[in-house]
C-alpha cells in the first residue's frame, strides 16, 4: 500500500502524514517514508519508486507521474486544504516571505485542488476539521486505508499527533546537537526538520483559524481578499469574508 499525504502547504499535511505513520505502525507494516520538497524531486521519486512496497509520500506537488501513480489500486490519496488567507500568513512566518510572494505561492498551490479531486478515492481534509475533530478524521483516514481502527486507538493517535506532542518534536529540532534532524535550504532560509516526523523548526505557529484577520494589516487584508475572494467563496469561507468587512 502506498499512501499519499498531499495538500496545500501549511494545511496540516504533516499532521496527516504522521497519522498515516501511526496507522501503518498499528498494522505492523514495514514501510518507507518520502518527502520530496519540489516538483522535480516528486517526479524523480515516482519514477524510481517500488510500487509494491509499503510507503507514505508527503508532498505538495501533484506532478504527472504522481497523478498516474494515484490511479493504481494500492494507492490511497489524502489532500489537505485551508483558508488561503491563513496559508499566506503561515507562509510568511515560516519562510520570511513578503506578502506578494506568499500570495503567489498560495495561489500556485491551489491550482492542484482540481487534479487532486480527480484522484480515485481521494479524501479531502479541511484544516478546520483536522484541528477541531482529529479523532473523527483519523477514524475516516483509517477506513480509507482499509484499517478497522478501535475508537480508543483513534483517541491515542489523536493524542500522539496533538499540538502539544508535535510542539515537543519542534522544540527538540531546535535544540543544538539534536539527533534525527535534517537540513533543507530554501531561497529564503535554512530549515531544520525532524527526519521522522517531518516537523520543522518553525512548524507550529498559532494554529488559529482566521488568524489573517488579526495578523495582517488592513491594507494587507484588502490585498488577500482582492486575490482570494472567489476561492474563499468556492471553499465556503464567506463568513470569514464578512468578518473582515
Amino acid at each position: 500500500m502506498i499512501t499519499l499525504a498531499l495538500g496545500i502547504p501549511r494545511s496540516a499535511t504533516t499532521w496527516a502524514f504522521n497519522v498515516c505513520r501511526h496507522l501503518y505502525d498499528f498494522q505492523g507494516l514495514q514501510y518507507k517514508i518520502y518527502n520530496p520538497t519540489d516538483y522535480l524531486q516528486m517526479e524523480e521519486l515516482i519514477v524510481t519508486l517500488d510500487q509494491q512496497e509499503h510507503a507514505i509520500i508527503h508532498g505538495h506537488d501533484l506532478t504527472p507521474n504522481l497523478l498516474k501513480l494515484a490511479t493504481l489500486n494500492q494507492v490511497r490519496p489524502f489532500f489537505n486544504y485551508r483558508n488561503p488567507c491563513d496559508v499566506v500568513v503561515s507562509q510568511i512566518k515560516l519562510h520570511d516571505l513578503d506578502l506578494e510572494t506568499a500570495i503567489q505561492i498560495t495561489a500556485n498551490a491551489y491550482t492542484y485542488l482540481e487534479p487532486a479531486m480527480a484522484m480515485p478515492g481521494i479524501m479531502l481534509i479541511p484544516y478546520e476539521h483536522a484541528t477541531s475533530q482529529p479523532e473523527s478524521i483519523i477514524y475516516q483516514m483509517a477506513t480509507k486505508l482499509s484499517i478497522f481502527l478501535p475508537l480508543d486507538k483513534a483517541k491515542e493517535i489523536a493524542e500522539e499527533t496533538s499540538y502539544a506532542k508535535h510542539k515537543k518534536v519542534m522544540d527538540e529540532v531546535n535544540r543544538e546537537g539534536a539527533e534525527d534532524v535534517g537540513t533543507l535550504y530554501t531561497s529564503s532560509r535554512k530549515i531544520r526538520f525532524s527526519e521522522t516526523h517531518l516537523i520543522n523548526d518553525r512548524h507550529l505557529q498559532s494554529g488559529k483559524n482566521g488568524r489573517w484577520r488579526e495578523e495582517l494589516t488592513p491594507p494587507e487584508q484588502e490585498r488577500v481578499l482582492e486575490r482570494f475572494t472567489p476561492l474563499l467563496k468556492a471553499l465556503g469561507f464567506e463568513s470569514d469574508i464578512r468578518a473582515a468587512a
